[in-house]
């Protein structure tokens, strides 16, 4: 059994999650960058009981049912995990491991994105691209709750208007540019990532707005060289066009782990009923059946959050 640090939890695992990043990591994108060795711990996300803290831990106690998101020290994809008490607080108590689960790695993107990047106001209009994924689901919720005015892309339109949108676009059969076109919208908040929302976003959000996206221009492609370059060419292009008023604000989101508050306030929304956990509607996956959990994400076709359960509650 791993042993925690003066720092860190030892967290018995109930339950892990699945996002994009999980399978990237497992695919070897990111290796390059972060100077990872294969075979390596797998799982950002987790929910289970604290089973040890270390000697300069105040606020976790051991026995405490608690949530959070490793970031790198990764490791939930087994029975025990270790993390920093920094990245960890309570879970939300109107639901089970296997839920809280699915809530650290995207609620922390969504709520972090939207109150630190986009600046989201009461009243302002803001459209979600993606809003029955991972994190655009949640996306959705919080800026509602924020009183925004929320229009949003699904292939669903009813499953997002179900998650509290005004609005919702049928990306299969709108073009999102065409339907907003004009309408001056403060906030463009992107989950999908790929130049062509960009694009058509200039054709309805306002000059001094703000594009904030999780992904950049190529989601789907592994992180070489190449396609670091060409993201980081259109950022700086976008980033100068912003600054020289041709365009609106562009931002790149960077997930802070390290934010127990925030993962209090997560649990608050979902405790008080604002905020709930959008569950594809497969069964948990299991650690043996982690592969088949990959293999179900790349297909772009999750509908809400992918879940590990480990043990029962």
């Amino acid at each position: 059994m791993p042993e925690p640090k003066d720092t860190e939890v030892l967290i018995r695992v109930h339950a892990s999650a699945c996002g994009p990043g999980d399978y990237k990591l497992a695919r070897g994108d990111m290796a390059p960058f972060f100077r990872m060795k294969f075979p390596s711990p797998m799982g950002f996300d987790v929910s289970g009981v604290v089973v040890k803290v270390g000697q300069k831990c105040s606020r976790i106690k051991v026995g405490d049912s608690a949530y959070a998101n490793t970031a790198f020290t990764l490791g939930t994809y087994s029975e025990y995990a270790i993390c920093p008490e920094a990245h960890v607080a309570l879970k939300p108590e109107s639901i089970d491991h296997v839920t809280a689960a699915c809530i650290p790695v995207s609620g922390l993107s969504a709520i972090q994105g939207l109150r630190d990047y986009a600046k989201l106001k009461p009243g302002q209009k803001i459209l979600i691209i993606g809003g029955t994924g991972g994190v655009g689901s949640y996306a959705v919720q919080i800026a509602k709750a924020m009183g925004a005015y929320v229009a949003a892309t699904a292939s669903q339109p009813e499953l997002v208007l179900g998650l509290g949108a005004d609005e919702a676009i049928n990306y299969r059969e709108q073009d999102i540019g065409e339907v907003l076109k004009g309408q001056d919208y403060d906030v463009v908040f992107d989950c999908v990532g790929g130049a062509e929302y960009w694009n058509a976003a200039q054709k309805f959000l306002k000059k001094d707005g703000v594009y904030v996206t999780l992904v950049g221009d190529a989601p789907n492609k592994p992180l070489g060289v190449g396609v670091v370059v060409t993201t980081l060419k259109a950022m700086v292009g976008r980033k100068l066009g912003a600054m020289l008023g041709r365009n609106p604000t562009y931002s790149n989101v960077m997930v802070n782990a390290a934010a127990a508050k925030d993962l209090v306030e997560l649990r608050e929304y979902v405790d008080s009923g604002k905020v709930r956990v959008l569950l594809d509607p497969s069964a948990p996956f299991t650690l043996e059946t982690v592969y088949d959990m990959f293999e179900k994400m790349q297909t772009n076709h999750v509908k809400g959050k992918l879940r590990l359960k480990v043990r029962d509650d």
